[in-house]
């Protein structure tokens, strides 16, 4: 007597022949999650130009009052013989694309606002947007890197409104950085505190002493 042959259902067939799955003792990375998001950037990039628009601005009308015969002294960003913003507007380095610097950070600051707004609102944004934005950031740290040499070793003075536009470009700078690179939020962090103790180091070597003198307390 011939014994019935059982007949296996398709799925169970298929399932005889998928290889087994291996469970992988290696822990997945979870760098890419814990990157700086692009929101975060956004806010960052959209705050930090939005200060850099109105230090601009500031430094574009004192420049025009400039220009219209105002002295340095008189500008209102001049507080004393070595804080002013005067003297940065005759040097070359304050027309490093052949307009004044002030114009130059106006328009760069501007577009670096609409980037950071589409950034923060979770809008797809093409690569080459976001290659543009990150190479137009390294070119402004750069350009803000020749004109603090200018102010420490060259002017010998301080500008205010530089130094507002010096404040927010590092972090800028960083959190984009942060956010190509897939770099956790803390190393951001840690560039920006490196890069103001960097500033405040250089102000105190430089003008510490006439500071001490100016507020009389030597």
């Amino acid at each position: 007597m011939r014994r019935a042959r059982a007949v296996l259902p398709s799925r169970d067939l298929a399932s005889w022949h998928r290889p087994a799955q291996r469970c992988s003792l290696i822990p997945v990375s979870t760098s890419s999650r814990s990157a700086l998001s692009q929101r975060t950037l956004g806010i960052i990039l959209a705050v930090g130009s939005l200060v850099g628009v109105i230090a601009s601005a500031e430094l574009m009308f004192a420049t025009l009052a400039r220009a219209a015969g105002t002295k340095a002294e008189d500008l209102s960003c001049s507080a004393s013989p070595f804080i002013s913003c005067g003297q940065t507007m005759v040097t070359w380095q304050g027309h490093l694309l052949g307009v004044p610097n002030p114009f130059t950070g106006l328009v760069a600051f501007a577009a670096m606002l609409a980037v950071g707004v589409f950034y923060a609102s979770g809008t797809r944004i093409p690569e080459w947007i976001r290659w543009g934005q990150l190479i137009g950031m390294g070119v402004g740290f750069a350009m803000v890197t020749l004109f603090q040499y200018t102010i420490f070793f060259v002017l010998d003075a301080l500008c205010p409104w530089c130094m507002v536009i010096w404040s927010m470009t590092g972090p800028m700078l960083f959190a984009s950085l942060a956010n190509r690179f897939g770099w956790r939020p803390r190393t951001a962090v840690l560039l920006t505190v490196l890069w103001y103790a960097a500033i405040i180091g250089m102000i105190a070597w430089k003008f510490g002493m006439r500071f001490l003198i100016w507020w009389g307390w030597v």
